[in-house]
């Protein structure tokens, strides 16, 4: 009987502090706590970077693409004999 009574104490003590730690958390949410605000603002700084970094490589890969055409095109017609000279 010892042992029943042993383990009631001890569900009752973890149901007391159970109930103080969520009352505690709830309090908390209602005062507006603001942990973690921080580490979600640098992730989404983060994530706009990057996706403007993407955007200027595509730029940058599109204007070397045309470029490059360019210069082929007037390397083409140097060695064709048809150059601005001519």
């Amino acid at each position: 009987m010892n042992a029943l009574v042993q383990l009631s104490v001890r569900s009752q003590l973890l149901a007391a502090r159970t109930a103080t730690a969520v009352g505690h958390r709830v309090a908390a949410l209602r005062k507006g706590d603001e942990r973690g605000e921080g580490v979600i603002s640098a992730a989404i700084a983060v994530l706009i970077m990057a996706v403007i970094g993407g955007l200027m490589f595509v730029a940058y890969k599109i204007t070397f693409e045309k470029s490059n055409t360019a210069v082929t095109k007037v390397i083409d017609d140097i060695s064709a004999g048809g150059g601005a000279g001519g």
